[in-house]
Order: structure tokens, then C-alpha cells, then sequence
């Protein structure tokens, strides 16, 4: 892939097996002081009541949008997603990083592989998305759902192992790889389980030709970080830039597609709240890329074929459904391809994305 080989072309639209059989923990622990710290934990208590896993009755994010032109660059394609109307009111969330980087929130290991124990101390809620990658603990994690972390309280995250040959540490705390997994990480995270998880890494490092005794998927993230990916994101944003004042004040996400086959799709309710994650998306998009020779003989998804690939499993039946006290998911499957839709309690459906298999 070449930075300069970006350019627009006209036309084009937008927008992850796991079947729980039981909705998670949400825990609520009593602390020493009014300043929660992980360390200050003295009990857990379980809700008696399990949440609802329906997420709000708001129409689809994609039924709002329009997907506009795509950006190239090399075999990826990148159709920015805009709000057909002015945006409503923006969702008062931090994200992860965000969080993170005020020590609003703290993650601690659970010693159990597929949970991982999130505090947050703030006064504001916490979006997780989906294949978030934090490092740390006994192993390193990508988040397995994307959800909300209510402000003031510490719970359970689901959480997928991203380095297979590594269980113990000198800390029981994870940091931030500043990273969303892969696209096709992302997929297997959401439609598979542990093993085609670990799956994935092997395959991500092995094409990367990244040797690692442990296994751990932390090297593939901070080449998101690269001085290449970084030129590419940063041309790719400054083609965002440039789009018309009322269509960059109400982008909302992006379509992804390698060499004409779409791949992704990612939509938020504000452009506020895409704004917080989009660099993470960008670089995550063209590691997906990377290494994939433009194939000449291809052209973009126009935004018919965008439109059908995040509409393809509208119909089908849930497969999947994860809930705490503050948001909901649910998560479609079909033939290589799922869609997971999360809404919040507070402020209705905040983040739709589809994904190939």
C-alpha cells in the first residue's frame, strides 16, 4: 500500500460464534473509601435480578446514514458513513483510552481467562467496543463485547486470551495497546470462540512474520502504530478533512472493503463518539490491508452493495446476546458474515458493526 496511491472515486454506501447460555455478572462492590480503587474491594455482591438483553426498539444507526465516496488506498477501500440529518444530543461517554489515560478507570485480572475485572471510578460511563486490545495481567486480552461501563462501579468483562503460551506476571494490571484488533480478529472473537481466536493470532503473526514465544498478539498491535500505517492514517484523515462542513460534522463511521469485497462496517450514534475511536478503526483497517496487492480487475462496493451487505442479516434470528446494567447487545450470524448492535439504557443504540467471516 502507497500513500500515494489514495484517491476518491464516485458512487458507494455502509455500514461479529458465541451463543451465551447465561446473560453475565454484573457486580457491585462495597469500598473502604468514596474513592474506588480496585485494591480497596471488600465484597462482591451479585445482582438478584438479571438484566434485560433487548437492547432499546431505536430504528438501526444504518437507517439514518448515507454512505458517501470511498477513499483507496492500495486494495482498501474506505466509505465514509454520514448522518442524513443533524446530529441529536451527543452521549456523555468516555472511551476506553480515554478512561484510561485519567485513571478514570483501572483493569484487573480475574485469574479466569475469559473475564477480566473493570473499575471504573469516574462519574461518567464507559463505552468498551469489541476487540479493544489491553495488555497485562496473566495474558494479554482483546474486551470479547462491546458494552458500557456505568460510572462508579466495577464489574466483570468478558474478554478473549490473545496470547496463548504466556499464564502469570509481576502485575495484576492491564494497560492499553492503543489498538482494535483486526478486522478478521474481531470476527472470530464475535462469531467463534477461545481456540479460532488464538487461531487468528497465529495466522496474523505468522503473515506478519512476527516470532513470539508467548504467542501474544501485542507485537501485530503496535505495528498499527508504525511509522507506515501512521502516514496512511494520516492521509486517510486529512481526506476526511477535506469532505463538504455539513457532511464532515455528521460522519458517523466507515465501510471498509479490500479489493472490491466488503468486509466491515462501523457506524456510531454521534460523530463525537466515532471521532474518539476513529483513529483506532483506521489503523485497524489498513492492517487488514496489509500485504494484499491491489487487484486492478476490482472496483469499490458502490453503496447498493454497501447497504446490502449491512442489511444481509436484518432478518435472521439472534444468535447471541449480552447485557449488563447499562447496555445491551445482540449479535446476528449468517453464511461468513454477523452484526452486532449495541444499545445503551441511558442514551438508545450507540454503535452498529458488521463484519465477514
Amino acid at each position: 500500500m502507497r500513500p500515494a496511491a489514495i484517491r476518491r472515486r464516485r458512487g458507494m454506501p455502509t455500514i461479529q460464534r458465541l451463543a451465551l447460555a447465561a446473560l453475565p455478572i454484573t457486580l457491585v462492590v462495597a469500598v473502604a473509601t468514596l474513592v474506588l480503587r480496585p485494591a480497596a474491594i471488600t465484597e462482591i455482591v451479585v445482582h438478584a435480578a438479571a438484566p434485560t438483553s433487548t437492547p432499546p426498539p431505536d430504528p438501526p444507526l444504518i437507517d439514518r446514514v448515507e454512505v458517501l465516496a470511498p477513499i483507496v488506498v492500495g486494495s482498501l477501500a474506505l466509505s465514509p458513513i454520514v448522518l442524513r440529518d443533524a446530529a441529536g444530543p451527543e452521549p456523555d461517554l468516555l472511551v476506553l483510552d480515554e478512561a484510561l489515560s485519567i485513571d478514570a478507570v483501572e483493569i484487573l485480572e480475574s485469574h479466569e481467562v475469559g473475564n477480566l475485572i473493570f473499575a471504573n471510578r469516574s462519574n461518567r460511563d464507559v463505552l468498551l467496543l469489541a476487540g479493544e486490545v489491553i495488555l497485562g495481567g496473566h495474558q494479554d486480552r482483546i474486551i470479547a463485547n462491546s458494552t458500557v461501563l456505568s460510572a462508579h462501579v466495577t464489574e466483570k468483562v468478558p474478554v478473549y486470551c490473545v496470547e496463548q503460551g504466556r499464564w502469570g506476571g509481576s502485575s495484576d494490571r492491564f494497560e492499553t495497546a492503543h489498538a482494535i484488533a483486526h478486522q478478521r480478529l474481531r470476527a472470530k472473537a464475535s462469531f467463534h470462540d477461545q481456540d479460532d481466536v488464538w487461531a487468528e493470532v497465529a495466522t496474523s503473526n505468522a503473515t506478519q512474520q512476527i516470532a513470539s514465544k508467548t504467542g501474544t498478539y501485542r507485537d501485530a498491535a503496535a505495528r498499527q502504530l508504525d511509522a507506515a500505517t501512521e502516514r496512511e492514517r494520516r492521509l486517510i484523515a486529512r481526506t476526511l478533512a477535506e469532505l463538504p462542513v455539513q457532511q464532515r460534522g455528521r460522519l458517523v463511521g466507515i465501510a471498509a472493503s479490500i479489493n472490491g469485497k466488503p468486509t466491515s462496517v462501523d457506524v456510531f450514534a454521534s460523530p463525537a463518539l466515532f471521532g474518539k475511536i476513529q483513529m483506532k478503526l483506521l489503523r485497524a483497517y489498513l492492517t487488514d490491508a496489509r500485504g494484499i496487492a491491489a487487484d486492478p480487475a476490482t472496483q469499490p462496493p458502490d453503496a447498493a452493495a454497501v447497504r446490502a451487505f449491512s442489511d444481509g442479516l436484518r432478518k435472521s434470528a439472534v444468535a447471541r446476546t449480552y447485557a449488563n446494567n447499562a447496555a445491551a447487545s445482540e449479535t446476528r450470524i449468517g453464511d461468513r458474515v454477523g452484526s452486532t448492535r449495541l444499545g445503551s439504557r441511558a442514551y438508545g443504540s450507540l454503535v452498529e458493526a458488521v463484519n465477514s467471516d
